[in-house]
């Protein structure tokens, strides 16, 4: 139970689910059957029930505990409990033994009485105590750890068993024919989204995996509380292993459907046998690598190794691969006891293990390795991850680097991911042993698939250049030194060579091989190298020494060609034109013409021979021609690897010009090859051999001016298959198939479980956008099981309201702990790895969440937005706060692509949208000096760059075969369409004859070529799919990794096979009409590498954004940390790096590259935005030319791009250059580097993209979506020409261009001022329409205009409030009825007063009295009358309520407003409530009113209530209704609603003296009733109570005495009155009258229409006073008209549009309506100060138009203030010196005064004095004049 099983018995699934044993188990059946294992096992089960809980001072029975544990491992693991029901009885009493919660600090008797002391420590521990790290508390949590170990073992016999189940049921399916509910899972024809988008295949299958798991759900819900428990102790090695069976218990689907791919189902009979055997052998091979190795073990191991060596091969071909057995072998976990083995063995070494027994351990086990990974690239992966540790392993070099040959041949995905260390390490092995078969690994590492790989070409040649004495074989000695080694075939030569070594001669012959392959593919430095070590001299000397074999001889042939033949450097040529004509070469171009002729003898006379020979790949590594069979091979491929591609090179660069073309050499040579290549061109395999082969045929053919027609049997290419291998694929095909259909069955499966990629489907949210974005690598697991990992760690608050908890220490201890774990076994390293990456993702998956729930588009709901953004950055701050960071950072340095990949992806979700979380990052790599980030992140750059290099080396090599292709193609088809026969050529008597043509003309359109990868020739089929033959059957090509140089394709041609290719030169016959048929387009059928290895980008685009994350909201301290680390030893600049890294891309865009352009774009943007010293750096590296290229380059040129690409492309692009150049910088050394800056930039090709994107919009050539993207982005290119116009960079000629004027409608401009700089900023604005005409004139003439301060101050409000008007008039023109009602506001007014007034009309001339009273009657009695009512009413009625709507919805606002203001008061109140109960919290919430707030209760709001009602009941009842709507004339008149104002505005005034009148009058009215009835009222008024009295004196006294004076009193007149002699009762209401009249009507009512007057008069002077200041003041500098006027610029321009009061409000609402991570630096920074309310930004006394720049602000400012001190100063000395007069003229009136009566001579002297006096104050008055006072003195 220690491994999951993966390998099945498929006859063993029975139909009714229960297995058939025919054999027993085959663990117990090699164990000792112990007659004692049930009472034993009983005995367990007990004890454990005894011990369901631990107590801490009970050392001794803990320890106790942790060794039955022990024990019960190891039954379980050898399989004593192997049914359901014994695990069950064991789970219980182990779950309770493992629940922390149970332990009890010390003995608790139960019948004593505990106190409440005890009590209190007991919780105390239970809280805390228990997960401390002591020594009572350690043996505890050992043997909970032994107990959940255990627990691990029964989690694999839950899989096993729920496996077994699933291919029970896979079975069922099979055989059901289709009538299996989840047969279409197993269907090849169902679509795979179907199964994650059809919701009832989805519940099937749900159904049918929730039945197979309920069958073995042996754990519940308090295993997982359990486990949590675990997660808070401190012993390190508790907390992996809790976590671990945690992931695996949230795990279960997940690695049940992903391990069907893995699973192997055996049908054939020999299939089932390897099994049983490698069941029988696993016990031993168990048992002996976990114990001491004796020499009897070391037998015993060999044995069995070499025993899996053989089940590798195929028995009838030891050299080919078994792939079923492979892959069995390693399901079985056969590679993981491998790599046990060998560390077991290693540190055996130190305990005494003998040396030779060690080593025939290791080198059979890397024996064993090699056959297993022979052609099998999932197990070259895997020993690829162990290549350092194989380094390690001394004594063992032969067989460890046959090993890594194996992985790294024809492997190109592992060779590119070789790490320069690894390389280096691998020369390192060879300078110290100096066994060639390093230098075989380093040459199987350079060139793979037939490609050179240029990055391990350059790190192996400086690896072997640092190692001196790995080369001393060839610079250390002389020629005749080296001479002697190659003559020596012993390998022990004389003592100049005993220096290198046993193997000097392979050393030497090598180490030229493997330069010779570094020189392929145009490597000029290592060819100049090449060139230093061997001239051409010693080659020629070295060729033809007699004792080399030709397998060595191939390394000096290869170095001459690739360093001097195919080189086109000087030296190189002046070398080749030294040795052109030596005999030598001559020689040996003769000598191999021979051998090739001898090696087609040796072929013709055993072909099957030749045909194994060719497939198997060549070794160097033999020291003598002993070996016959071996010396055939390596001719062979001598042949093909050496002589060919040197005959290829030499005709094509040097026949002729410095070769002399000798016709009988090239006869010869011609002759040779072609009966070379017509013997042994059905025998090939390879298909490079098949390149290399016509392609030196047909450029020696081009030579010699002779072409040989290839017959279509010798071109044909067929996949040649031995009998072995056609045995194999006959014996095993249906098993394959069948595996084949499982795991199509099991990923089926997965898909319906994670179920669709949104988050309706994965956090039950009710929005249909994706979850993850599945682009990006690194994607979290889908699926419900993950989430609840997830929720696993989520702590709940009692408020639901307060932001989620997440307690995450537990995962934070084990991730800063695993990187200690270096003493694993390899099945415990890939499960601590599994772990590490689970980890990763939970954390991530945690932030990702509540990142989700925040919504894309803020404007439509603000509130959920900022409280999603609250809770997101609770959660960040709160992982941040658990040093989440400094458990991650380590993990950078790992070399485990996974791994990092993930630490990145967290660290950047951890990062966004925050400036908390980096400034913990950014302190923590400042304290503790930290350089993985760093180095983790230069090192991806690295090798991300190295492999865009080599794809676009490959590349440049795959459009070079493409070209010349299609070159030799055309010129064939010129001479096809000539249709004229070649002449015939004579040969010699003693050559076959043959058919040619001369070709001169034909081939002279190609291209010369450099290196023998470059062929004209292109093959018939390329590897990879299935061919079909001539006869109709299908052919199974090689393999995917197999790649070939491209060859010519002749078919179509009827040509005899038996034809020979050399025949007699005889005409040829003519080309007829299928010659077209014959040449197809060639380029079609080059064949290209595997361009999917070098595009993964996964992690260095997390790397991008991680960085880009850490500098996000503009953060400086992050942003300098990117360009330097001044703490660190090691500073790296990532800003200079990633620039360095977009010089390699920006040329070459396409589908692979763009998205990764833009990536590196977004991260450079966050660098500099704001930061000077960032754009200096990018502006250095060329970034800036990097961008033109973009915006002069053609689109339409980009291949594979989508419209959103190249629109993110450019948006992209418009943003750096818009970010780079919008501000003026402050400081004097960078002042005009936003000059210099948009100087570099292209501004014609910006100015063109905004008229192409404009252009593309208006074309209906993007969605919706695309085009608004598209206007978006051409309005940033405006706005950078904006900005350039503004440099005086760029000029628009024409004006009225339609797009320049089509930009300017839509933009404008505002000022402001940054640390004392003037900046303008340019920005579309797309609200107009919601900014009503009422809110704009209601800011204009109501905001506060009393001085500058309270009007920016007082704008800021209406600025926040406009803000909040226009988003719900956004989302209300959203809508059309919504638009159609606002919009149609006024028509429905002046409707509304239209039918009014003819409503209002008809009733004035057509009613009249009717009979009876309050009744009426039409004039004319007609119901036409009738009708015109009834219709006019209802089109009353309908204008009225659509006015009310219209109302209703323009204000909504408002509404929204009064309600919140009416909430907040509610609050208040009951805040109140609760201080003074107690509650002393404060409120900081701003208690504003809204500047546009409506009152739901308002008088306007019943108005047009009312106004509705009135509308209705005059259609219904009577038209009398609609006189009350003439009062809508008021509403819309302004100077009627400022007369009403003018009554209303002082209400409060008006009321108060209409109180103090009605008191007054109630005064009079009660004199009246009580003294005065008799004589002020008659009989004719009601004045019997006081109440009545009262009425009649307001209505009497306020009508009549108010209109005349004759009014009769009592009945009778004045005369009257006069007559009777009643003179006391006239002057009583003489004096009533008349104080009435003076009191009420002269005083009360002049007051109340004085202060109506006087507000009037107020309203009329405000009026005028803000239109003096909006027709002769800047709103926004407040300066004077004149002043402008004065410098030649209209005021009206100027405040419409440099300074137009409305930009800063579309400006504010454009950036609130942008993310805040989308904002520039001046963007920011006016959205930062209009939260902190700080109106220091707006231009006060500057305007750029005025010349107000920033060298001379400062200067001009400084001069004003001191005018001002000037005058100040000036006037206190002016008041001073009157004061001075004053007091000498008093004095001197005071002198006179006293002196007056003295003598006239004393008075003389007096006056002397005086005058005296008098001069002297004058002087020090004057003095005071003159001199400035002390304020002037220290300005």
């Amino acid at each position: 139970m220690d491994r999951q099983k993966l390998v099945f018995l498929f006859a063993d699934m029975t139909h009714s689910g229960a297995v058939r044993h025919k054999r027993e188990d085959s663990i117990l059946s090699t164990c000792i059957i112990l007659p004692f294992v049930g009472q034993l096992k009983t005995w367990l089960s007990d004890f454990l029930t005894q011990n369901e809980s631990m107590i801490a001072t009970e050392v001794a029975r803990n320890y106790m505990i942790k060794q039955v544990l022990k024990l019960i491992y190891s039954l379980v693991d050898f399989g004593y409990y192997g049914d359901t029901d014994d695990i069950q009885k064991l789970l219980h009493p182990m779950c309770c033994l493992m629940d922390g919660r149970n332990d009890k600090p010390f003995v608790i008797q139960q019948e004593a009485v505990i106190s409440s002391d005890i009590q209190d420590e007991v919780k105390r521990y239970c809280a805390s105590e228990r997960f401390r790290k002591t020594a009572e508390n350690e043996v505890m949590a050992l043997a909970k750890y032994e107990a959940m170990k255990v627990i691990e073992l029964f989690f694999n016999f839950r899989f096993n068993t729920r496996l077994t189940r699933f291919i029970i049921r896979f079975r069922n399916v099979i055989e059901s024919g289709g009538s299996d509910p989840v047969a279409p899972f197993a269907d090849d024809d169902t679509q795979v989204s179907e199964f994650s988008e059809n919701q009832s295949l989805r519940r099937v299958a749900l159904k049918a995996i929730n039945d197979l798991f309920k069958e073995t759900a042996y754990f519940g819900r308090e295993f997982v509380d359990i486990l949590l428990d675990f997660l808070q102790y401190e012993q390190e090695k508790v907390v992996t292993e809790a976590l671990f069976l945690l992931t695996q218990y949230y795990s279960a689907f997940e690695d049940l459907f992903r391990k069907c791919i893995d699973a192997q189902l055996l049908l054939t009979e020999e299939s089932c046998e390897l099994f049983e055997k490698i069941n029988c052998y696993l016990p031993h091979i168990k048992l002996l690598k976990n114990n001491k190795l004796s020499s009897e073990a070391v037998g015993r191991i060999v044995d069995l190794l070499q025993d899996f060596t053989k089940m590798c091969c195929l028995k009838a071909n030891p050299r080919e691969s078994h792939r079923v057995n492979q892959d069995i072998i390693f399901n079985c976990g056969l590679i993981n006891d491998s790599f046990d083995l060998l560390q077991q063995v290693i540190d055996q070494e130190s305990v005494g293990l003998d040396r030779d027994h060690q080593l025939r351990v290791v080198r059979q086990t890397f024996r064993f390795l090699k056959a297993l990974s022979r052609g099998n690239e999932i197990i070259q992966n895997r020993l690829f991850d162990r290549c350092l540790f194989f380094t390690t392993i001394q004594g063992a070099d032969l067989e460890i680097g046959q090993v890594l040959i194996e992985m790294f041949n024809n492997n190109i995905s592992n060779c590119l991911k070789a790490s320069p260390d690894l390389i280096k390490k691998l020369a390192c092995k060879y300078s110290e042993t100096h066994h060639p078969i390093w230098l075989s690994v380093l040459a199987s590492m350079v060139v793979a698939d037939g490609f050179p790989i240029k990055r391990n070409q350059d790190i192996v040649v400086k690896a072997l250049m640092t190692y001196q004495q790995s080369l001393a074989v060839i610079t250390a000695t002389d020629i005749k030194t080296k001479l002697s080694i190659l003559n020596d075939d012993s390998g022990e030569t004389a003592d100049a060579d005993q220096q290198l070594g046993a193997h000097g001669r392979i050393q030497l012959c090598e180490l030229v091989h493997l330069f010779s392959l570094c020189a392929i593919g145009d490597n000029k430095s290592i060819e100049s190298i090449c060139q230093c070590l061997m001239t051409v001299d010693e080659l020629l000397r070295f060729l033809n020494v007699s004792a080399l074999c030709d397998g060595l001889r191939q390394s000096f042939v290869s170095f001459l060609t690739f360093g001097y033949i195919n080189s086109t450097s000087e030296m190189a040529t002046s070398e080749m034109q030294k040795f052109g004509s030596d005999k030598r070469l001559i020689e040996f171009l003769r000598e191999s013409a021979h051998a090739v002729e001898k090696v087609t003898v040796v072929v013709q006379q055993d072909r099957q021979l030749a045909m194994e020979l060719l497939r198997q790949r060549p070794s160097h590594l033999h020291l003598s021609k002993s070996d016959i069979v071996h010396e055939r091979k390596e001719t062979l491929h001598y042949i093909f690897n050496g002589v060919l591609p040197m005959l290829y090179a030499i005709f094509e660069r040097h026949w002729g010009a410095t070769v002399p073309a000798s016709e009988e050499m090239g006869d010869l040579l011609l002759e040779a090859v072609t009966n070379f290549a017509d013997t042994v061109n059905p025998l090939l395999h390879q298909p490079q051999h098949r390149t290399v082969l016509f392609s030196a045929l047909q450029m020696i053919s081009h030579g010699t001016g002779v072409t040989v027609t290839i017959p279509i049997q010798l071109n044909h290419r067929v996949l040649i298959i031995s009998d072995a291998q056609q045995k194999y694929n006959q014996l095993y095909a249906e098993e394959i198939e069948l595996n084949r259909r499982f795991d199509m069955f099991g990923m089926n499966l997965l898909k319906a479980y994670e179920g669709m990629n949104t988050l309706r489907h994965q956090l039950a949210l009710n929005s249909d956008l994706p979850y993850i974005d599945q682009d990006v690598a690194g994607d979290l697991p889908l699926g419900e099981e993950f989430q609840q990992l997830v929720n696993s760690f989520h702590r709940p608050h009692k408020d639901a309201r307060k932001p989620p908890k997440y307690n995450v220490e537990g995962i934070v201890k084990h991730l800063s702990s695993s990187m200690k774990y270096t003493d694993l076994g390899e099945r415990n390293r890939l499960n601590l790895l599994q772990l590490d990456v689970k980890c990763l993702q939970v954390l991530r998956a945690i932030i990702h969440n509540e990142q989700v729930r925040v919504p894309a588009q803020k404007h439509l709901n603000p509130t959920l937005y900022m409280k999603a953004v609250r809770d997101l950055k609770w959660v960040q701050e709160s992982l941040d706060k658990q040093y989440v960071v400094r458990a991650v950072l380590p993990h950078l340095a790992r070399s485990d692509d996974t791994i990092v990949r993930e630490c990145f992806n967290l660290l950047s979700i951890l990062y966004k949208g925050n400036t908390e979380t980096p400034a913990t990052f950014v302190k923590h790599i400042n304290e503790q000096h930290e350089e993985a980030f760093f180095v983790a992140v230069q090192s991806r750059l690295h090798e991300a760059a190295s492999l865009i290099r080599e794809k676009r080396f490959m590349l440049i090599l795959h459009q070079r075969a493409i070209h010349e292709s299609k070159s030799l193609a055309k010129a064939v088809e010129t001479l096809r369409s000539r249709n004229r026969d070649p002449p015939a050529v004579e040969t010699d008597g003693h050559r076959n004859k043959w058919s040619a043509f001369k070709m001169k003309n034909v081939l002279s359109a190609r291209s010369p070529r450099r290196n023998v990868e470059l062929s004209s020739i292109v093959a018939d089929e390329l590897l990879g799919g299935d061919k079909t033959d001539r006869s109709g059957t299908t052919r199974k090509q090689p393999s995917k990794g197999m790649r070939f140089i491209p060859e010519l394709h002749f078919n179509g041609l009827e040509v005899d096979g038996a034809q020979p290719l050399l025949g007699p030169r005889s005409p040829m016959s003519p080309l007829k009409a299928e010659m077209a048929a014959f040449f197809r387009p060639l380029e079609q059928h080059v064949d290209q590498p595997d361009f999917d290895i070098y595009n993964d980008f996964g992690t260095i685009r997390v790397i991008f954004r991680t960085l880009s994350s850490l500098c996000d909201l503009e953060f400086t301290p992050a942003q300098n940390l990117m360009r330097e680390q001044v703490h660190n030893v090691k500073s790296v600049n990532l800003v200079s790096d990633l620039c360095h890294f977009l010089s390699l891309i920006y040329s070459n865009i396409d589908g692979e590259y763009i998205e990764i352009i833009c990536e590196v774009l977004d991260t450079l943007l966050q660098f500099i935005q704001g930061n000077c010293e960032n754009q200096g750096v990018i502006f250095d590296c060329k970034v800036f030319d990097f961008l033109n290229h973009i915006l002069r380059a053609d689109s339409a040129e980009y291949t594979n791009c989508t419209a959103d690409h190249l629109l993110r492309l450019k948006a992209c692009v418009a943003r750096v250059i818009y970010v780079a150049t919008e501000e003026n910088q402050t400081r004097k050394t960078t002042a005009c580097q936003s000059y210099m800056i948009m100087s570099v930039v292209n501004k014609d090709g910006v100015w063109l993209a905004a008229q192409q994107l404009l252009k593309a919009a208006d074309a209906d050539s993007y969605d919706e979506d695309q085009r608004e993207q598209a206007l978006s982005i051409a309005f940033t290119f405006h706005a950078i020409i904006r900005r350039a116009i503004d440099l005086g960079l760029f000029s628009i000629e024409a004006q009225d261009d339609p797009s320049w004027l089509f930009f300017n409608s839509r933009t404008m401009a505002l000022e402001l001022v940054k640390e004392d700089i003037l900046q303008r900023v340019h920005f579309l604005v797309t609200d107009q329409e919601a900014l009503r005409i009422q809110v704009e004139d209601k800011l204009m003439w109501e905001i506060d205009r009393s001085s500058y301060g309270n009007k920016m101050r007082d704008f800021i409000a209406w600025i926040k409030d406009i803000n909040e008007d226009i988003r719900l008039q956004r989302s209300i023109h959203g809508n059309w009825l919504g638009r159609f009602f606002v919009m149609q506001w006024k028509t429905f007014n002046y409707s509304v007063l239209l039918l009014t007034l003819l409503l209002n009309l008809l009733m004035l001339f057509t009613w009249e009295v009717g009979d009876r009273p309050h009744d009426f009657l039409w004039v004319y009695h007609d119901h036409v009358y009738d009708i015109y009512w009834r219709v006019g009413g209802v089109l009353h009625n309908f204008c009225s309520l659509s006015l009310i709507i219209s109302y209703f919805l323009s204000n909504w606002a408002g509404f929204m407003s009064s309600r919140k203001s009416m909430a907040r008061k509610i609050s208040e109140l009951w805040r109140r409530k609760r201080k003074k109960e107690g509650d002393n919290r404060e409120s900081t919430r701003e208690n504003r009113p809204s500047k546009l707030e409506v009152n739901l209760l308002g008088f306007e709001t019943f108005y047009y209530q009312v106004f509705v009602m009135s509308s209705i009941l005059g259609t219904v009842l009577s038209p009398v209704f609609f006189a009350f709507h003439l009062f809508q004339v008021v509403v819309n008149n302004q100077l009627l609603v400022r007369v009403i104002r003018a009554v209303t505005l002082n209400g409060r005034s008006l009321l108060y003296v209409a109180l103090l009148g009605v008191i007054i009058i109630y005064m009079y009215g009660l004199t009246a009733f009580l003294v005065l009835r008799d004589i002020v009222l008659d009989n004719q008024h009601f004045c019997d109570t006081l109440w009545q009295c009262t009425l009649t004196m307001f209505r009497e006294g306020l009508i009549y005495r108010a209109m005349r004076f004759d009014y009769p009193i009592k009945g009778y007149s004045l005369r009257e009155v006069h007559d009777n002699n009643n003179m006391m009762e006239y002057g009583v209401k003489l004096i009533f009258d008349i104080s009435f009249f003076i009191v009420i009507l002269t005083i009360g009512l002049n007051v109340i229409f004085g202060i109506i007057v006087d507000t009037f008069r107020q309203l009329r002077d405000a009026k005028w006073r803000i239109e003096q200041d909006i027709e002769t003041k800047c709103f926004s500098c407040a300066r004077d008209s004149y002043e402008f006027e004065q410098k030649g610029i209209s005021f009206k321009y100027h405040s419409n549009v440099e300074h137009n009061m409305l930009a800063y409000v579309f400006f504010y609402v454009k950036l609130q309506d942008t993310p805040i991570e989308q904002l520039s630096h001046l963007q920011m920074f006016f959205s930062n100060m209009m939260k902190k309310e700080d109106y220091s930004f707006f231009p006060l006394n500057r305007a750029i138009s005025l010349g107000d720049s920033e060298d001379d602000t400062s200067t001009e400012r400084d001069m004003a203030m001191i005018g001002q001190l000037n005058s100040i100063i000036k006037k206190l000395n002016q008041e001073n010196a009157v004061r001075v007069r004053e007091a000498d003229k008093i004095r001197q009136m005071e002198w006179e005064k006293t002196n007056r009566r003295a003598r006239d001579g004393a008075a003389s002297s007096r006056s002397t004095t005086a005058d005296s006096t008098l001069r002297q104050t004058s002087h020090i008055a004057q003095r005071n004049v003159e001199t400035p006072g002390p304020t002037a003195a220290l300005l």
